[in-house]
C-alpha cells in the first residue's frame, strides 16, 4: 500500500533530480501502489515531501525537535506523519520504563501523527512499548 522513499540524506536532490519520484508516481497512477512517501533527513526535504507526496516520516522525540515544522505542515495539509527515532534510537530506554513510555505517549500525542516506528531487540522491549502506546 505504502512505498517509502529512504534518503541518504539528500532529500531534495531526490525529490526534484532523480527518476524515483516519476517512477512511483507512474505506479500510483497504474494502481500499483496506493500511497508514496519519503522518510526524510532534512526539514526543508520534509516539507518538500509534504507539497508533493502523500505522506512523509520524520525525525521527533524529546532530544529532536526540528521536524517539528514538517509534522505541522503534513497535519495542516492532512497528509499523514509517521515518526521514527520516538525513542531516540534507543537512548531513551537508558531512562526509567516509566519515562520511556511517557516519551512515546508525547510522540504519538502530536496533533497529524499517525505511527511511530520503533525498533526493538527482545519481546519485552516489544511488550513495553505496546502498552505504552495503548
Amino acid at each position: 500500500d505504502i512505498v517509502l522513499i529512504h534518503s541518504d540524506g539528500e532529500d531534495l536532490k531526490i525529490l526534484d533530480q532523480t527518476d524515483c519520484l516519476p517512477t512511483l508516481l507512474n505506479m500510483q497512477e497504474k494502481g500499483q501502489i496506493r500511497a508514496i512517501g519519503m522518510s526524510t533527513k532534512t526539514v526543508e526535504g520534509g516539507l518538500r515531501a509534504v507539497e508533493s507526496l502523500d505522506l512523509v516520516m520524520a525525525t521527533y522525540n524529546p532530544s529532536y525537535t526540528e521536524d517539528a515544522p514538517v509534522i505541522a505542515a503534513a497535519h495542516a495539509a492532512n497528509k499523514g506523519v509517521l515518526i521514527k527515532k520516538a525513542l531516540n534510537s534507543g537512548h531513551d530506554a537508558l531512562g526509567t520504563p516509566k519515562e520511556t513510555a511517557q516519551n512515546l505517549r508525547t510522540v504519538l500525542a502530536i496533533p497529524g501523527v499517525s505511527s511511530a516506528i520503533v525498533g526493538t531487540i527482545n519481546l519485552e522491549h516489544l511488550r513495553d512499548n505496546v502498552n505504552a502506546a495503548i
